[in-house]
């Protein structure tokens, strides 16, 4: 089995699609449970980094430089996302705060909060994906590509079908789905439609009245 991970911002919605969705999901052929792991976004990790570094430093060079090394304390060390919240917490002890303490509170908050979800450098090592662009682009590619055009509406379970044949088919399966399909029955029937009397009699009828 491949791993299984999601990458994501840590919003309300994305946790809440993590455990009602992805995490009950079993393995189509055993049954068993899916095993997931979830991370928060380096890049969206980075945005509280840099919001850190203006509480302390404001705007400015001195910021910039602290926030670039937090970056990559936070991504190449293990245990990265600890020592970014000990250097910000020494900072604030040493010269105390040049924005405001809101801002200061809701990135040290956030930080701490994702703490376990945010072991960057491990995931790296273990060649985990710790941003979440490949599945933007792969959204990008399988969906808005293909559903999103000019006039297009779609509800629930018309544009479920589209989603599989269209997943089916960027992924590579196209063909063994449809020789698996076609194994399956040895009677498929015509692929054109049988025309009863009746039906000739109507298209007789459409033709006279144009």
């Amino acid at each position: 089995m491949p791993k299984l991970r999601y990458v994501t911002d840590a919003g309300c919605h994305p946790q809440a699609y993590f455990r009602e969705v992805l995490a009950p999901m079993v393995h189509p052929v055993s049954g068993k449970r899916l095993e997931w792991s979830w991370g928060v976004d380096f890049y969206h990790a980075c945005e509280y980094v840099t919001k850190l570094a203006c509480a302390l430093f404001g705007s400015g060079e001195e910021a910039s430089a602290w926030a670039a090394k937090q970056r990559r304390v936070l991504r190449e060390k293990l245990g990265g996302v600890t020592r970014v919240i000990q250097s910000a917490a020494q900072q604030k002890r040493r010269r105390g705060l040049t924005g405001t303490k809101k801002d200061y509170d809701s990135a040290i908050g956030y930080l701490k909060n994702y703490r376990e979800h945010m072991d960057f450098a491990t995931c790296r090592r273990a060649g985990e994906p710790i941003g979440s662009g490949i599945t933007e682009a792969g959204c990008k590619v399988i969906f808005n590509q293909r559903m999103k055009q000019s006039g297009m509406r779609w509800n629930r379970s018309t544009g479920q079908h589209i989603v599989d044949l269209r997943t089916a088919l960027r992924g590579g399966l196209w063909s063994s789905i449809w020789d698996r399909q076609f194994r399956a029955s040895d009677d498929h029937g015509p692929i054109t439609q049988r025309l009863t009397d009746q039906h000739r009699k109507n298209n007789r009828e459409t033709l006279l009245l144009g």
